[in-house]
């Protein structure tokens, strides 16, 4: 099975917008003590705006239009609660570690908005980019 070019760029933004979130977390708590919900919400807005960047110059080679970064809000907001909702079902249940469930929840949950993720910003974002 080939792996597409450019879902793995995809997969390299993904982990950029992941370390962008949480290091300017970890900044704005600890070096200016900004309150943990506030500083979770900035972070992840930085993250989000960076993958919209990153996914639009890089991965489909699109131009940035501001449609195409509300599209893309609302394939990320899909994919939250569609994470959320697997999360929760793999974390509650099943295996008797806890650990483990946690574990395998966020593998799952993360596999699978991920895959959403990349297929919603391909075909809906940016109207079917082929490789």
């Amino acid at each position: 099975m080939k792996i597409s070019s450019k879902f793995i760029i995809f997969l390299m933004g993904g982990v950029l917008s992941f370390s962008l979130d949480w290091i300017s977390f970890l900044i704005m708590i600890t070096f200016f003590g900004i309150e943990f919900n506030i500083s979770k919400l900035i972070s992840f807005l930085l993250g989000t705006l960076f993958a919209f960047y990153f996914n639009s110059r890089f991965t489909f080679r699109k131009n940035l239009y501001i449609i195409n970064f509300y599209k893309f809000l609302s394939i990320y907001f899909f994919s939250m609660i569609i994470n959320i909702l697997i999360f929760s079902q793999f974390s509650s249940r099943g295996l008797p570690n806890l650990e483990l469930r946690i574990f395998m929840g966020l593998l799952i949950a993360t596999t699978a908005s991920a895959s959403m993720n990349y297929f919603g910003i391909k075909y809906f974002v940016f109207n079917g980019s082929r490789d």
